[in-house]
């Protein structure tokens, strides 16, 4: 079961979060081996670091696997969003949080 983990839990960890710290190291012991990342989740961790290395290396040492998102998926998302607008949700682009999990390591 591949689970795609979220920027935030990764940030809370590098970042040392005083509120979700031990939450977020719990899930990713919990999970580990299972957890992913998407390109999207990818190009937010890169916004702090220097180099892009950086990022390889973080991924490496939490066990995080990258994986592309299939057009599908994508598409999916693009159908989550346009179902939350009709429903009066207020975002102005698909939301990475749409993207659905059910990726291959790549």
């Amino acid at each position: 079961m591949a689970i795609l983990i979220d920027t935030n839990v990764i940030s809370d960890v590098l970042f040392e979060d005083p509120n979700w710290l031990q939450w977020s190291i719990a899930r990713l012991m919990e999970y580990e081996g299972h957890l992913q990342i998407s390109p999207v989740i990818y190009a937010e961790l890169c916004y702090p670091a220097e180099p892009s290395e950086e990022i390889d290396i973080i991924l490496d040492k939490l066990s995080l696997t990258y994986v592309e998102t299939p057009r599908q998926r994508l598409y999916l998302a693009a159908q989550a969003y346009k179902i939350d607008r009709s429903r009066g949700g207020t975002k102005t682009a698909p939301l990475p949080d749409f993207l659905m999990v059910d990726m291959q390591p790549h």
